[in-house]
């Protein structure tokens, strides 16, 4: 039987992802990187170890903060859990095998290194950039080093060998985040943790999903300018969030304000 319950366990794999951030000028020391999280309408973070407060409605608003970048890693780590559960076949001895067995229906065979870069990918297409007006997701850049040489991956999924996996990492400003040593890291807690790791899922709920999009767009909306939200409304997305806004820039009055 698993050790941990659902909101247990993404608390303890986000303990995991944090702790392997470091300083760029001081790349041996490796700290406990603050997490931000929702809880009855009030914004916390932590750094501390585990998120002993944070309750399972607040999983999907983890997310680490670097400058202009917001990571949102409950919403990752969901990802991950999902894809681990649901597509590697569940009769592979261990998941740190070479081969990790059939994929996606038995349509295609995974390797360990495709599974833990599958992974962060996961991860990087998280990120979220505030730094303009209107916002938006991209995939972070990954960078690795394999036989010496640096590369950089910006787009899709990376395909880093198995022994450059635990160099891969982000760079975050002053930070540097080594997201290929977490993963490798989650996927022996799974192993020792777990009798079978594909029993780690309990379903999100869609209308939790649904409810952080919401509020992901409204908090874009507020930060806005009166300009900026008239061109926010020309989006359906937008639009039938906030059809008052709509029907008050018909009438000229932009800087009131609906809850």
């Amino acid at each position: 039987m698993a050790k941990y319950n659902y909101r247990q366990l993404i608390c303890h794999l986000e303990y995991i992802v944090a702790k392997h951030c470091c300083n760029s000028n001081n790349l041996s020391r490796y700290f406990r990187y603050p997490v931000h999280y929702k809880k009855n309408g009030e914004w916390y973070y932590t750094k501390g170890k585990y998120l002993n407060n944070a309750p399972r409605e607040s999983l999907l608003s983890l997310h680490y903060v670097f400058g202009s970048n917001k990571l949102d890693i409950g919403k990752a780590l969901s990802d991950i859990v999902r894809f681990i559960a649901d597509d590697i076949d569940s009769d592979t001895d261990s998941l740190e095998n070479e081969i990790v067995g059939s994929s996606f229906g038995g349509k295609e065979t995974m390797y360990y290194n495709e599974m833990i870069c599958r992974m962060e990918y996961y991860v990087a297409k998280r990120c979220y950039n505030n730094s303009y007006s209107n916002g938006y997701y991209y995939r972070y850049p990954v960078k690795y080093y394999s036989e010496g040489t640096r590369y950089r991956t910006k787009d899709g999924i990376a395909n880093v060998p198995t022994g450059s996996l635990g160099t891969m990492y982000y760079d975050f400003g002053a930070n540097r985040l080594y997201i290929g040593e977490a993963l490798c890291e989650i996927i022996r807690f799974i192993i020792d943790e777990y009798d079978c790791c594909f029993e780690l899922l309990e379903e999100q709920n869609d209308d939790e999903i649904k409810q952080i999009r919401i509020d992901e767009l409204k908090q874009i909306f507020w930060d806005s300018s009166p300009s900026e939200r008239i061109e926010l409304l020309k989006r359906k997305e937008y639009a039938d969030l906030f059809p008052e806004y709509v029907k008050l820039f018909k009438e000229g009055n932009p800087n009131e304000r609906y809850d």
